[in-house]
């Protein structure tokens, strides 16, 4: 497969103002019944050095499109099957272009304290389309793009000499990218229950994501995994699982961020006071004992629910 610039730019432009709209709830309700999903993964990874030109495919190197997508259906109770099955309900069409962004580090053009006369992919790219189809009826499509620049300063060599070592399982997961709008679309065929197993069970890449698009969704079934996210290991999980908190609104939530103000991240003790005051409608910064006291006087006259029935 190789995508023709001019015919990129056409296929975004026409996703991003059409694709969605055409899609209507027939389709969507047509998806959900489906049992069995074929997965077709289409893709292209390339890499192109400073001084090199055209770009070079990179050899026996793939990304997880298909599993992630395998995994995601069969949270929702959808059997998926690969690209030779005779027998299905709907196709997952995934097509993927991603490019190693390589830079040399050189004395000459960096800081001295840089690294010198190394040439490491640091920056990686991504763009395609995901398509879900099911017979006589419209096509379900999204398309993704993101792009992680090379920093120009790089004083460690963290393993980027091999354009497969490129960062593309971060720009996989960034917002745009392409693990973003398949949770996108999941969420909206299947809604909620699907994300919350992925949170539960899944790895890290697929419940970061799967966090922030509970948040999107605003499900208050959401909220008891997403609380019991707060003490994972990964930072990034716990900062996605304090903001769709946020999002959703729910009182439920109050105790266990309370708890996460003294969080050793700083980004994580920022967020969970932007939870607490968009829950609670009150703002006591980063003074937890201050918390702890309003919510105990609160608490007792409370019934749960959303936020907007606090007094």
């Amino acid at each position: 497969m190789r995508f023709v610039p001019a015919t990129i730019a056409i296929l975004l432009f026409c996703i991003n103002t059409g694709a969605l709209s055409a899609t209507g709830e027939g389709t969507l309700t047509s998806l959900r019944s489906a049992s069995t999903v074929r997965i077709i993964v289409k893709q292209e990874l390339a890499y192109r050095s400073p001084d090199q030109y055209p770009a070079v495919p990179i050899q026996n190197f793939e990304l997880p499109f298909g599993k992630m997508a395998s995994d995601l259906f069969n949270a929702a109770g959808v059997r998926s099957v690969g690209p030779e099955a005779t027998e299905f309900d709907a196709t997952l069409t995934i097509m993927a272009e991603g490019m190693a962004l390589g830079i040399t580090y050189d004395l000459a053009y960096t800081k001295p304290w840089c690294l010198i006369g190394e040439n490491l992919f640091t920056g990686a790219s991504l763009r395609g389309e995901i398509t879900v189809e099911v017979p006589r009826m419209p096509i379900y499509s999204r398309s993704f793009i993101a792009r992680r620049y090379p920093p120009l300063c790089a004083q460690l060599n963290l393993g980027f000499q091999s354009p497969r070592n490129a960062p593309f399982f971060d720009v996989i997961e960034w917002s745009g990218s392409f693990l973003p709008r398949l949770m996108e679309m999941i969420g909206n065929i299947y809604g909620a229950a699907p994300l919350i197993t992925v949170l539960e069970m899944g790895n890290g890449s697929m419940r970061r994501a799967a966090a922030q698009r509970l948040g999107d969704l605003g499900d208050p079934a959401a909220v008891e995994v997403l609380v019991g996210s707060l003490g994972d290991r990964d930072r990034l999980i716990r900062r996605h699982a304090i903001w769709a908190l946020g999002k959703i609104g729910d009182r439920r939530a109050v105790i266990a961020l309370i708890k996460k103000i003294r969080d050793s991240d700083p980004d994580v003790r920022w967020f969970t006071q932007w939870a607490l005051q968009k829950i609670t409608r009150q703002d006591f910064g980063n003074d937890q004992d201050a918390w702890s006291r309003w919510w105990s006087e609160q608490e007792a006259g409370l019934t749960w629910g959303p936020a907007q029935n606090l007094p």
